[in-house]
């Protein structure tokens, strides 16, 4: 089938109910079941909300999300022109430790992981492209 979509939102917390309702319209074009959507818009809310806090500090800018699917695969990608940042290079958090000796942050690069079948990160010169894949 190919590409499903293309969104882009300013990075700003407002703009992420457009993601979920992108990437649910999407995931149901290709028959995802609800688990599968659910999985889908809560790692492309992450990965988004990621980008709208550390991508373009004391300014705001595009993030451009894309829908696929090719070969069995529900791919979304995530492309901002911010600071470079790869979330895959962020510690695994230690979901055993107590609430008060865990620092904030790193759960939803967790969530993302453990949701998605298969994560990946790349700097294409100015832009940070995370790409997530759901088997179906």
């Amino acid at each position: 089938m190919g590409r499903l979509g293309e969104l882009t939102i300013r990075s700003i917390p407002e703009e992420l109910e457009k993601v979920t309702s992108f990437i649910g319209t999407c995931g149901a074009r290709v028959g995802l079941r609800n688990r599968e959507i659910l999985d889908s818009q809560i790692s492309a809310d992450e990965a988004c909300s990621n980008a709208i806090a550390y991508a373009y500090p004391g300014t705001t800018g595009q993030i451009r999300v894309v829908c696929e699917t090719t070969a069995g695969w529900f791919s979304i990608t995530v492309t901002d022109d911010g600071v470079p940042f790869d979330p895959l290079a962020a510690p695994e958090p230690d979901l055993d430790a107590s609430l008060d000796s865990t620092s904030l942050g790193g759960l939803g690069i967790h969530l993302i992981r453990t949701l998605m079948d298969e994560v990946t990160y790349e700097r294409r010169g100015t832009q940070n492209v995370l790409t997530m894949r759901k088997k179906v």
